[in-house]
């Protein structure tokens, strides 16, 4: 079992090897922490993914906006649904690839926002507080997904945080990507000391 610093750690360096920028890196990497500290192990999936994008994450980047694109990138729509400050009590977005990875960021604005909300689609039902994740999860949909306002009322599951190192040689394998070679160079300036 991997500590939450460790997890971000190694994943922040998998997303990175697969292509994504340092800043998107982390997103992802704090994204998979949470849903790790909700009980939630979605560490399977994410390594699928970033194998299944390893250099053309370009290719699932929102492109314009409303969206229309066939398959969107779940880490750059959930950056964007947290920092938009959407008030509006429902939202629908299309071709959501592993919207399990949505949770997070829907977290967020439900924190800022001071309310519950819910997402479902994508074999997903799904409430979401500032505190809590609840709901019937599906690790491996894609397709439409909407975030309401309505009120549900699933209880919280009483879980332990779950960090998992079954994955880590996806991720290290991706992340070796990001490491610059040894050389005489670099040993004579001090790396690796």
């Amino acid at each position: 079992m991997l500590s939450r610093s460790e997890t971000i750690a190694m994943v922040k360096r998998g997303a990175r090897g697969a292509g994504y920028s340092w800043g998107m890196a982390e997103e992802i990497a704090q994204a998979c922490a949470t849903l790790c500290a909700h009980g939630i192990n979605a560490q399977p999936v994410l390594a699928q993914y970033l194998q299944a994008v390893d250099g053309h994450v370009d290719a699932l980047a929102m492109q314009s906006w409303p969206l229309n694109q066939e398959r969107v990138c779940p880490f750059h729509l959930g950056c964007f649904i947290a920092e938009s400050g959407f008030s509006d009590d429902h939202h629908q977005f299309n071709g959501v690839q592993s919207p399990v990875f949505l949770l997070p960021y829907v977290q967020r604005m439900a924190t800022v926002q001071g309310r519950n909300l819910h997402i479902s689609g994508a074999g997903m039902a799904v409430d979401v507080g500032a505190d809590y994740i609840a709901g019937d999860i599906s690790m491996d949909a894609q397709g439409q997904v909407m975030i309401t306002a309505d009120e549900y009322t699933l209880t919280p599951p009483s879980t332990s945080p779950c960090y998992p190192a079954q994955y880590c040689d996806v991720m290290d394998r991706l992340g070796q990507k990001t490491m610059v070679p040894d050389s005489d160079e670099s040993r004579a300036n001090g790396a690796g000391d």
